[in-house]
This record gives structure tokens, C-alpha cells and sequence, in this order.
């Protein structure tokens, strides 16, 4: 759960190409309102988040994502 405990830097990810989990009983739009409770709820505590919302999950989307992390990863002097 990232609303817990601890101090890191969280990222919350959410795909444009939603699909609903039927067996669950979850729609597309449960999946969007999780996301931006998350985003929300981490801002309020003041806890360092960054939301992303991918265009897929594709092959291309997730490369970009990978830069994204290298990126981070050499910002805050880890790599």
C-alpha cells in the first residue's frame, strides 16, 4: 500500500487503454478514479509523488517508461 508507512518517492501509473476486470466488477472508470484518489491522497500527506499516465502498455510506452526511471534514478544520484 503506498499510503503507508515510509518515506520514499512514489510513482503511480495508469494506462489511457483501460479495460474493465469483470469478474471483479471493476470499469475502466474504477481504474481512473483509483489512480487520481492515489495521487490525491499521497499530495495531501506531502509525500513526493509523481502520477504518469501512459498512452499503453505497448512495447514503445513502456521503453519511454524505462527512460523515465533511468532518468530519475540518475537525478537523484543513484546510478
Amino acid at each position: 500500500m503506498v499510503i503507508g508507512h515510509g518515506k520514499g518517492f512514489s510513482t503511480i501509473l495508469l494506462s489511457e487503454d483501460q479495460e474493465q476486470i469483470e469478474s471483479c466488477g471493476y470499469t475502466a472508470d474504477y481504474h481512473v478514479a483509483q489512480f487520481l484518489a492515489t495521487r490525491r491522497a499521497l499530495a495531501e500527506r506531502r509525500r513526493p509523488v509523481v502520477a504518469i499516465l501512459m498512452k499503453d502498455l505497448g512495447a514503445g510506452s513502456r521503453a519511454e517508461l524505462g527512460a523515465f526511471f533511468a532518468a530519475a534514478t540518475r537525478r537523484l544520484g543513484k546510478g
